[in-house]
């Protein structure tokens, strides 16, 4: 929610004004915000409140390798699946002071002003990082929208203004910065380490498609990219979706048709296309991974690769709910699929003859060391 949204409202920032006159947040839009990239594998991260937020802020702190501890009188069934698997650490009881001793940063996802203030102020002692979802003020950083596809991550962030118009820019640049710069951010790695391209590429093909199926999962868990609507048994609904998965946005948003007389706000369930794109790329993973080895010649590997994910997405394109039609029925994700599927089987033409270059100093010097 905006920090705007609250003007008139009951006060929840440590000002204590009764009613919010938006006294601290004036000026916020002007505020110049640090960029970082924190780095926080193994660092003690708390999260406050067993909510559906309190579930996104710990899922992203998993996906960073974080060491996160929950604390919750109570917590939602996925909350509580992640603490008996010993992914969290779950202290079953409302939050006091000393939680925050040696921890790195702290999200308070609470409805409880009191619980909020309490977090920020502990933390601002300690001169620690804080983040009280939804209020701006009870924070010292905050929350960008985060496009992430293999080694590739890109930032958002309206400064508070507005949290929807960074969700909308999320999935645009999402569209446009997707996979293929994923694969040109690791081919960049190959030249900056001065490992020969095939080389590169080859080696990169099994676990390209590997980040592409965990990047879709990430697509299923913020409610994104889904398909059309579908009675299959297997169907999905999402309300909190990318938009809402409702009759109103199906039609207008993407001219799918629907049964005459449907509510516009009827929740509709539809294809997970997310889900059918990580099952087939990990098969396609499984694949590469069993013919990485062999005499076949080097760059190979990643022709097939391309050849196997145009595919792939061209086809999950016919059942993807879209909004970015290019040509008639066709979409600019099926244009760059018929181009990779062009280039994969170029390659896999030009390279399948001749010998393989050598691997260069940096892989003969990883040969000698392992």
């Amino acid at each position: 929610m905006p920090a705007q949204a609250y003007a008139g409202k009951e006060c929840v920032c440590q000002l204590r004004r009764g009613i919010c006159d938006q006294s601290c947040v004036q000026g916020m839009l002007e505020t110049p915000f640090y960029i970082a990239c924190l780095r926080l594998t193994g660092r003690r991260c708390v999260v406050v409140g067993g909510g559906d937020v309190g579930l996104e802020k710990v899922e992203g702190l998993l996906a960073c390798d974080a060491d996160v501890t929950l604390i919750a009188p109570d917590a939602i069934a996925p909350l509580r699946e992640l603490a008996a698997e010993g992914s969290i650490a779950w202290e079953r009881r409302p939050y006091a002071t000393g939680d925050l001793e040696a921890t790195f940063m702290v999200i308070a996802a609470t409805s409880d002003t009191d619980v909020n203030i309490r977090v920020f102020e502990d933390a601002e002692r300690r001169a620690m990082l804080v983040n009280v979802v939804d209020v701006p003020p009870l924070c010292n950083f905050i929350l960008p929208a985060i496009v992430r596809t293999g080694p590739l991550a890109i930032a958002i962030s309206t400064a508070g203004a507005s949290p929807a118009l960074a969700k909308r820019l999320k999935r645009e640049i999402g569209e446009i910065y997707g996979e293929p710069y994923a694969r040109l951010a690791v081919i960049l790695n190959g030249w900056r380490l001065r490992v020969p391209l095939r080389w590169t590429m080859h080696l990169a093909a099994p676990a390209l498609a590997a980040a592409y199926a965990l990047g879709r999962v990430g697509c299923f868990l913020v409610n994104d990219d889904y398909g059309r609507p579908s009675s299959l048994p297997w169907a999905m609904k999402f309300p909190r979706g990318l938009p809402a998965t409702t009759a109103g946005n199906m039609q207008q948003l993407f001219g799918i048709p629907v049964p005459p007389g449907t509510d516009p706000g009827t929740v509709l369930a539809v294809h997970p296309t997310q889900l059918y794109e990580t099952a087939i790329m990990l098969g396609v993973f499984m694949v590469l991974w069993r013919l990485r080895t062999g005499d076949r010649p080097i760059g190979w590997l990643f022709g097939l690769y391309l050849v196997l994910a145009g595919v792939e997405r061209f086809v999950i394109e016919i059942l993807r709910a879209k909004d970015d039609r290019f040509l008639g029925p066709f979409t600019i994700a099926q244009l760059t699929s018929v181009i990779l599927i062009a280039i994969g089987a170029a390659l896999l033409s030009t390279w399948s003859k001749g010998a393989s270059p050598a691997p260069g100093a940096y892989l003969e010097t990883g040969k000698r060391g392992s």
